[in-house]
């Protein structure tokens, strides 16, 4: 059977959905699986490790004025597939949907932000072109969800979201997954170090974990930003404010094998979005016995619930719950050790079998 995911694998874009994608995809190859990938990508590709088709859009907003619909449609058509899979509602989503429904084969999408599930207040927009391409990815968001034969959620607040805006639940709750570690867990309680883990975007708000470094100055701690920066200025600008911040530094993008080491030698994990998903650094995180400390986000409360860290809510609150953890290593020890078995229970590559019997029950 062959299966094309409407994304890039991990080795071309490090994200979190694309390394979701790259679990399922060798998952789904061990099961005999054909799966092909089909990304926009600006520089000619050859994976050794999958195969990959790539679009290019030829100027920066076509997506929006379907100029590029049949090259990608097109390619669709090429590749063939029995089945097409998506994480993540955009313009693409929308093109392997409506495929799937002229062709009559199954369209299974994965939700991957809350940002696919809800609806956006025409208070927040700034010109009239940002509300026309607002209204053109929620017309895209209500096409998807209501044409899609399948639609996958990673919690169960994105399948109320979905109910409440949509009037469509999620087919199946399927939790990310990640393997085991294999790192050595051991840590210097001497120099606590405190990571933030993610691209520089405006909605990852690095500037929050800067704001944190300089609060926290006076203690023992090490504060650590990993990600991809941009070549815009208010990257850049972040980047020279870090290098006068002696316990803060930044060291730029990693591999996961590099990220996983860091965090199995860190103390405390820091995440500073407005909106995500389910964060895959908290599973890698937890798996490796590192609290989470979250500004903004706690997918179905399990922060709370699980006590596993903490949802902080407000930026002073956040100083106070780091600081807490940094002072106190036996509550940092105890709430790792809550969180690596939450993780090990409920995040495991066992997830992806509901996945598998998704795709096979719907083929058959």
């Amino acid at each position: 059977m062959k299966i094309l995911i409407l994304a890039a694998p991990f080795e071309f874009y490090k994200g979190g959905s694309e390394l979701q994608n790259t679990v399922i995809c060798n998952y789904l190859e061990k099961k005999g699986f054909d799966v092909h990938f089909l990304f926009h990508y600006k520089k000619d590709i050859k994976s050794d490790n999958f195969h990959t088709y790539r679009y290019l859009f030829r100027k920066k907003y076509n997506r929006y004025l379907f100029t590029d619909f049949f090259q990608i449609y097109r390619l669709i058509s090429k590749i063939n597939p029995d089945i097409i899979y998506k994480r993540g509602i955009n313009y693409i989503t929308g093109i392997g949907t409506l495929y799937c429904k002229i062709n009559r084969i199954p369209f299974i999408a994965h939700i991957a932000s809350e940002r696919d599930v809800n609806v956006f207040s025409k208070r927040i927009l700034r010109n009239y072109a940002q509300y026309v391409k607002v209204y053109f990815d929620e017309l895209i968001n209500r096409y998807v969800i209501s044409n899609s034969n399948f639609i996958v959620a990673q919690a169960e607040y994105q399948s109320n979201l979905m109910k409440k805006n949509y009037k469509r639940e999620a087919n199946l709750i399927i939790p990310n997954m990640h393997f085991y570690p294999t790192e050595f867990i051991k840590r210097n309680n001497g120099e606590i170090k405190i990571l933030w883990i993610a691209n520089f975007k405006k909605l990852k708000q690095p500037e929050k974990f800067i704001e944190l470094a300089k609060e926290l100055k006076d203690g023992n701690a090490k504060f650590i930003m990993i990600g991809r920066t941009s070549p815009n200025k208010w990257s850049q600008d972040l980047i020279n404010e870090i290098k006068n911040i002696n316990n803060l530094s930044y060291i730029g993008e990693q591999s996961i094998e590099e990220v996983n080491k860091l965090l199995a030698g860190g103390h405390i994990f820091v995440n500073t979005s407005l909106y995500e998903g389910f964060p895959n650094t908290f599973i890698q995180a937890w798996m490796r016995k590192v609290p989470v400390v979250s500004l903004n986000i706690d997918p179905d409360d399990v922060l709370k619930t699980n006590r596993i860290g903490y949802h902080s809510k407000s930026f002073d609150k956040m100083v106070e719950d780091v600081n807490t953890l940094i002072e106190n290593s036996a509550l940092r020890e105890d709430i790792g050790n809550k969180a690596q078995e939450y993780a090990f229970k409920n995040h495991s590559m066992q997830n992806i079998e509901k996945l598998i019997q998704l795709i096979e029950n719907d083929t058959k």
